[in-house]
């Protein structure tokens, strides 16, 4: 027999489907469909990153053989720099350039310095509360509460570089943002020059947000053993680089989240900040 109840049960079910559409016409920083597909092939457009990335690691690369820190059998330096290698995209010249690139003079593609005098929103984090990126329980609902509680600024989870570089599906989820994080920031952790540069290239492209965070605090062994999170700040002259790097791509501004140091009685952060601020 036919249930009773079926009338009320499917007019549940449509406004269920109706609430889930409404949230995703809603929400912000969705990847673009044509964005994962690119980035899985290899063929989004990184040029402008690359040319910063290169010159930052020749800057990088240059202090080290100062320091006398270069690899003494004649290693390539660069690897020592970036970490692990970053596929060059192939690009379709008969495409246009993706992204902001396309519609920018020829004098601002690819020239770190002409891209670092780009205009940026200032962003005054004085007398406002902060509600601190937290993996696994910063989700965009939870956001959502906190905003109702009188959270002024929110921060998105951890998400790795190179898995937004990838397009993987569960890293850009942590991208969305609601219209209600009126000042919305997303934090970013890695351990190469390029592939941070290039992920930073990616969200200023592609998303909404007013302050991207390198994450230097995280504690978690997984991520401390490929040299992020808190184990990136045992190497002063890569965290210089991605900053370098990072800032002068970005058009909003670029934040570190890190500890007082990496082992417990050796701090280091009172030594890295003035570099960092340079």
């Amino acid at each position: 027999p036919a249930c009773r109840f079926a009338n009320a049960h499917a007019k549940l079910l449509a406004a269920e489907a109706d609430s889930a559409r409404h949230a995703a016409e809603v929400e912000l920083n969705i990847a673009p469909r044509d964005v994962q597909p690119r980035l899985r092939k290899n063929t989004y457009d990184f040029a402008r990153a690359d040319a910063v990335s290169s010159r930052v690691n020749a800057e990088m690369q240059e202090i080290l053989r100062r320091n006398g820190n270069l690899p003494a059998d004649g290693a390539d330096a660069g690897a020592s720099m970036t970490g692990e290698t970053v596929r060059t995209p192939v690009r379709d010249e008969a495409k246009p350039t993706s992204g902001l690139s396309a519609h920018l003079p020829e004098e601002g593609r690819g020239d770190g310095e002409s891209w670092a005098r780009r205009e940026r929103t200032p962003l005054d984090f004085s007398g406002k509360l902060l509600l601190a990126p937290l993996t696994t329980v910063g989700n965009l609902p939870f956001r959502r509460v906190c905003k109702e509680y009188g959270v002024d600024i929110t921060c998105g989870e951890m998400a790795m570089a190179t898995n937004l570089l990838q397009g993987q599906a569960s890293e850009w989820a942590l991208m969305r943002r609601h219209p209600s994080e009126d000042i919305f920031g997303v934090q970013l952790a890695g351990n190469q020059v390029a592939a941070m540069g290039r992920a930073a290239q990616l969200i200023d492209e592609t998303c909404e947000v007013d302050f991207i965070d390198i994450n230097m605090g995280c504690p978690i062994d997984v991520v401390c053993n490929r040299g992020c999170g808190a184990g990136l700040a045992q190497k002063p002259t890569r965290v210089q680089g991605i900053v370098k790097t990072m800032s002068e791509i970005l058009s909003c501004p670029l934040t570190v989240k890190m500890r007082m140091g990496y082992e417990t009685n050796v701090p280091n952060a009172h030594k890295l900040i003035p570099k960092l601020r340079s």
